[in-house]
């Protein structure tokens, strides 16, 4: 079982009622790099969630944890390597990268549509940095093939995160903006775009 979790305001007590249920995977996501996070999320605090998921693992060694960041807001490659960094140093094992996709007009714009190579680039220098398990691609969100991703630990297969993400598909080598009647935004294939 994994369980994807608010920060809970870094409470020890409220991770362990977390913890003490069972899961094999604690998932908190980070959303994005610590620069962007009072724009992105207001509501949270990077180093209050970095301590959340230093406490799931301390209070379980044995358990995996797992965030994930959404790419296209803004941010820079060696802040999502510093990012990855900052994970690793409170015990995260598996990092989920996706592409950020504008849900309401509201909602802050796409700054940048990530190419697949680049999702494969940033897959190969987080592995290298020391992480189980990458899954990087324009439609991965965090629990984006959780039991594979989760059974395939014993023996990893480093390519398999963006071989089997979305952009292998033929109507996916590029994110193609639409609106369709509704002014739901429509990604090529009028498939509707999720986002944060």
């Amino acid at each position: 079982m994994e369980v994807l979790t608010p920060d809970f305001h870094s409470r020890e007590e409220l991770v362990r009622s977390v913890i003490e249920a069972g899961p094999e995977v604690f998932d908190h996501n980070l959303e994005t790099v610590e620069r962007l996070q009072r724009v992105v999320r207001p509501q949270a605090d990077y180093q209050c969630s970095l301590k959340t998921l230093e406490i799931a693992k301390r209070l379980a060694p044995q358990r995996i944890t797992k965030s994930g960041l959404m790419l296209g807001l803004g941010e820079t490659v060696p802040e999502i390597l510093e990012t990855g960094r900052h994970l690793l140093s409170v015990g995260v094992s598996i990092v989920t990268l996706g592409q950020y996709l504008q849900p309401t007009p509201q909602s802050l714009e796409v700054q940048e549509y990530v190419t697949p190579e680049k999702f494969q680039d940033l897959t190969r220098k987080l592995m290298a940095m020391g992480f189980e398990k990458v899954l990087a691609g324009a439609y991965v969100r965090s629990s984006y093939h959780a039991r594979e991703t989760f059974s395939g630990l014993g023996g990893l297969n480093t390519d398999q995160s963006t071989q089997n993400g979305d952009w292998g598909r033929p109507d996916c080598h590029q994110l193609k903006e639409n609106k369709s009647r509704d002014g739901a935004r429509t990604c090529g294939n009028s498939e509707t775009c999720t986002g944060i």
